[in-house]
């Protein structure tokens, strides 16, 4: 059902993006590292996980959405890392490679994490391995990490975000350089395909819904289908304008949280989104708006900000001129500022 809250786990609700779906299909199993990549809402996790429980194999899903300490990560990705090695192998291989695991520690006099990779490198190891929200431990060397994967592991690794800035920059950087990884980016859907996917989704309850209240969904909540998923679940029992509210209000307490992460550049960042709703979408306009409120503002100041939220996830420059990607956003702006 399209207008469960749920990542989605089987293709038959999975509204669009059929076509990155079947490449996601295919790179999964062929290429060593694929990043998927989008907006916040856009339907990445569903994605990947109607892949994932598809799988025929050994697997392991990370989700870094509540963002781990080092410690915690390492300690995760090796709790997932033997997962994987419990999955691949018989009961009775289980013991052998445990045993060599020990040896292996005593070994490399390293911590168990690279004895662990040592045993998944020397048995050749298949399986998947989702690394979700992987923008959050970018800063902890993950691009070498993924290089010694990509190397040394029989692994197919998928890394996912929303800071589609943050995993670009990643996939650049040095230990990357001249590997194959392809790319999957998701796009909010058009104003088109977000009524085909209201529509739809209420035709699987036998709703009737009139296409004014559709029309006014997408005005007022965007594209991004997490939002209409959202808006689509309360309007199954409540009245049109009460679903609105709810959606809202639940983009409210969600974006704050996600948009508090830019500390001091807070105000001005809501003073942006601000400034694009009412039509001022090119750099100097938007910079003559948000000087009425913070006064003086370099030029190098304000394209860092801007750049920042570009690299986020929360912009996108498009020609002369800046978006939203997501338009809710202004309704954390009108909350604090007006």
């Amino acid at each position: 059902m399209y207008f469960s809250i749920k990542p989605k786990e089987r293709e038959e609700d999975f509204f669009n993006y059929k076509e990155e779906l079947n490449r996601l299909r295919e790179l999964s199993k062929k290429v060593p590292l694929t990043a998927v990549m989008g907006p916040r809402r856009v339907g990445k996790t569903s994605l990947i996980n109607v892949v994932y429980n598809e799988w025929k194999g050994p697997k392991a899903w990370i989700n870094l959405l509540s963002p781990p300490d080092k410690n915690q990560f390492f300690q995760l990705l090796y709790n997932k890392l033997r997962y994987l090695i419990y999955q691949s192998s018989p009961p009775e291989k289980i013991r052998t490679l445990l045993e060599e695991f020990e040896t292996e520690k005593l070994k490399v006099k390293k911590r168990s994490f690279w004895a662990l990779v040592e045993i998944l490198e020397r048995n050749k190891i298949k399986g998947l391995l989702v690394i979700d929200e992987a923008q959050q431990v970018v800063h902890w060397q993950l691009d070498r990490l993924l290089a010694h994967f990509y190397d040394r592991l029989a692994l197919n690794i998928v890394i996912a975000g929303s800071q589609i800035g943050v995993l670009e920059e990643l996939l650049k950087k040095e230990p990357l350089k001249g590997r194959l990884i392809e790319k999957i980016t998701l796009a909010p859907l058009s104003e088109q395909k977000a009524m085909a996917f209201l529509l739809e989704g209420f035709s699987q309850y036998q709703k009737n819904i009139s296409s004014s209240e559709l029309e006014e969904v997408v005005k007022q909540l965007g594209t991004l289908t997490g939002w209409l998923t959202y808006y689509g679940h309360y309007r199954l029992s409540l009245p049109h304008q009460k679903a609105l509210e709810e959606v809202k209000e639940v983009a409210l307490e969600i974006l704050i949280e996600e948009l508090t992460h830019l500390k001091d550049d807070f105000d001005i960042a809501l003073h942006i989104f601000l400034a694009i709703s009412k039509g001022f979408s090119t750099w100097a306009k938007i910079k003559r708006f948000v000087e009425v409120y913070h006064q003086p503002l370099s030029d190098s100041t304000f394209q860092r900000i801007l750049k920042k939220l570009i690299s986020l996830g929360w912009l996108e420059h498009r020609g002369e001129q800046y978006l939203l990607t997501d338009p809710l956003t202004v309704k954390v702006a009108e909350r604090f500022l007006e």
